[in-house]
């Protein structure tokens, strides 16, 4: 008997972040002999609702597959090319955006990380490929795939179902938003004209672009940005890249955009991006690939630069291996089954080399507020996010003594000084202890006298009621009293007030 064998996900799991990392084996199967000239096998999988079928390498019967999940429920179906008619595994995976997601940019009180192209006053934010100049537009596709691959590389290699969140589009949920940052500051010749033309590593540039983003943001401490800077200038003849530089720290992470012409565009071109072993005619295009010279190596060693980069963000040092020494010239080996160069290798976890956190930056991460202040971004069977719709009256017809219309929680006498809640987005909930954020929470039932809470983290549920909040861990029976409490309406003018000053968004 044939049959699929996942080794990192559980059926019937929920997700945080939308693109799923398949790892397996097919068990019972032949293995195929690639030394010897033999043809691989190959897994398809069937995706809906999405309608669409992916191909996939099997090497000695394991495989590596990487799955756009849509907006709730998804089903795959899993065949072998070479037996269509043979069904060897059906999978349910849910993706709840709002679990670690944002989609409301307004709100500035969630903390994640936000892709940024950042192009100068007087550039059009193209960049160079053999093609010639691609656009900023497709820059942008870029970055966000290149996004959702550090999200869903952390939520697996911190070990502890622990990422950091992002901002999506508002209509497509499962592909966050890259925000083109126009500067008003600098022209391209200005700001390569900084720290002796970037001979200081970039640091200045750096932190030019630093302070215009935190003017931005009004010096919010909640963004990581990872941010590439449009417009770095090839020189063909010393083979140089001017305003090229690779620097992290703070809430920014600088990449420039020198080798954006070997990046995937949408989830379905990674692969190929990352079995494209064209060598780079440096007399066109900038190598910086760790001296391997093919396009696959740049997209690697770019895609695994930024994220070392936003390791320092974190607050990691660098370290002996992994992804802050140079294993991240290894982060294709995360996502990919095999590597060009050598059709013998199988890369299997324990081949991934250099592309994994060192525990001491995996300890350092999770206390970070943009990855620590997050709920666990799987929830596993038994454990499903309940979707619950929220009641949205008119403030004329709000009853100001029915639960159903809260969307803010106190607990003690004050935002300042005690714990809060506030109904973010969809069924997300987060909890702050005075201005700090400190947990996400999943509502999972409302009526009219108390709303339940959820914390996959710690496995406790909470219950909100109209004078009281009670607490206890999800699989006993008893409730303890947390603390005294009660709701906040945002059509209460007194309560709108408390509201506006601390930063809540205003709901009805």
């Amino acid at each position: 008997m044939t049959f699929i064998s996942l080794s990192n996900h559980q059926d019937n799991s929920t997700y945080g972040y939308s693109l799923l990392r398949l790892c397996g084996a097919i068990k019972g199967h032949s293995k195929t002999n690639t030394s010897n000239g033999a043809q691989n096998q190959w897994l398809l999988i069937t995706q809906q609702p999405a309608n669409k079928t992916t191909r996939w390498e099997v090497r000695e019967s394991s495989f590596k597959a990487l799955i756009l999940l849509s907006e709730g429920v998804n089903t795959l179906q899993l065949k072998l090319e070479s037996n269509p008619n043979e069904i060897l595994g059906n999978f349910t995976f849910t993706y709840d955006a709002s679990l670690i997601n944002n989609w409301n940019r307004e709100n500035k009180m969630i903390k994640r990380v936000i892709p940024v192209h950042f192009v100068c006053s007087d550039h059009d934010g193209s960049f160079q490929s053999i093609e010639g100049c691609q656009t900023a537009e497709i820059a942008r596709q870029k970055l966000g795939v290149a996004a959702l691959m550090y999200q869903t590389f952390c939520a697996e290699a911190l070990k502890h179902n622990k990422t950091f969140g992002l901002e999506m589009e508002s209509d497509r949920t499962n592909m966050p938003h890259v925000m083109t940052f126009k500067s008003k500051k600098w022209t391209r010749s200005a700001l390569e004209a900084l720290g002796d033309h970037w001979n200081d590593g970039g640091c200045a540039g750096w932190s030019a672009i630093y302070e215009e983003l935190e003017e931005h943001d009004m010096h919010n401490p909640n963004f990581i940005y990872f941010c590439v800077l449009a417009g770095s200038k090839y020189n063909t003849t010393t083979h140089k890249t001017q305003m090229g530089t690779a620097l992290g720290g703070g809430k920014l992470a600088l990449w420039t955009d020198c080798t954006l012409y070997s990046y995937a565009k949408n989830v379905d071109e990674i692969v190929k991006c990352l079995l494209d072993n064209r060598k780079v005619d440096v007399n066109k295009l900038p190598d910086d690939s760790c001296y391997r010279g093919s396009y696959w190596a740049n997209y690697s060693t770019g895609l695994g630069a930024a994220m070392h980069e936003l390791g320092h963000c974190f607050g990691c040092p660098h370290t002996p291996g992994g992804i802050m020494a140079r294993g991240f010239d290894d982060f294709n080996r995360f996502f990919m089954i095999s590597e060009p160069g050598d059709n013998q290798a199988i890369i299997t976890k324990t081949h991934e080399l250099g592309a994994f956190w060192e525990d001491s930056s995996i300890a350092i991460i999770l206390k970070h507020p943009v990855v620590g202040s997050k709920s666990e971004c799987v929830i596993i069977p038994g454990k499903s996010v309940v979707q619950v719709p929220v009641v949205k009256s008119n403030v004329s017809s709000v009853n100001t003594n029915s639960m159903m219309d809260c969307h803010y929680y106190v607990c003690g006498k004050s935002f300042e000084n005690d714990s809060s809640f506030e109904h973010e987005s969809k069924t997300t909930w987060l909890e702050r202890h005075g201005e700090v954020p400190f947990a996400s929470f999943i509502e999972t039932a409302r009526n009219q006298e108390e709303i339940i809470l959820f914390d996959n983290g710690r496995n406790m549920e909470l219950k909100l009621t109209k004078a009281q909040a009670f607490w206890k861990m999800a699989d006993a029976t008893n409730w303890y009293l947390l603390a005294n409490g009660k709701p906040l309406f945002s059509h209460i003018q007194e309560d709108r007030k408390l509201l506006e000053k601390h930063g809540c968004e205003i709901k009805y």
